[in-house]
């Protein structure tokens, strides 16, 4: 496969007999069979903090229920199917916003260790000099970049 070869954009998920159970999916790609579902997560105002926490915290779980259960997920009148669990990728405005979401999910994402979770944010996708460090995940000592040939297959640094 050619690496993003498969991509969707903007399509509401369903888990089948659940019509409260879904979430918009913004973006999906398959890499080499490898699933990536992208959620991009914006800074709101003050006064929207915690109403955004709660969202953030409802999202995720929703996410979860979802790619727990991947032979029971439609869009529309059509089955959606993954060929592994998605890995979730949130799209943050830059590196302390990484941090900001992590801490509002981060009890959600150790309890649930088969959902692996990725981050990056505007900066990271759009500037040239970033490749190789596009993708981040939440390691013992703070972020680290996704090993994209472990995970995709490619050695090309994107």
């Amino acid at each position: 496969d050619e690496i993003g070869d498969d991509y969707d954009a903007a399509r509401v998920v369903y888990k089948r007999g659940s019509d409260m159970q879904g979430a918009r999916l913004y973006a999906t790609v398959i890499c080499n069979s490898c699933p990536i579902v992208a959620e991009p997560v914006r800074r709101v105002e003050e006064f929207e903090i915690n109403s955004n926490k709660i969202w953030l915290r409802d999202k995720f779980n929703r996410f979860l229920e979802m790619f727990s259960h991947l032979d029971e997920l439609y869009t529309g009148r059509e089955e959606l199917v993954f060929p592994q669990r998605p890995v979730l990728v949130y799209l943050c405005e830059d590196d302390s916003h990484i941090q900001e979401v992590w801490e509002c999910i981060s009890d959600l994402a150790t309890e649930n260790p088969d959902q692996e979770l990725w981050f990056s944010s505007d900066s990271r996708i759009f500037n040239y000099n970033m490749a190789g460090q596009r993708f981040l995940k939440m390691a013992d000592y703070g972020l680290a970049p996704v090993n994209l040939a472990t995970w995709i297959g490619t050695e090309e640094r994107i």
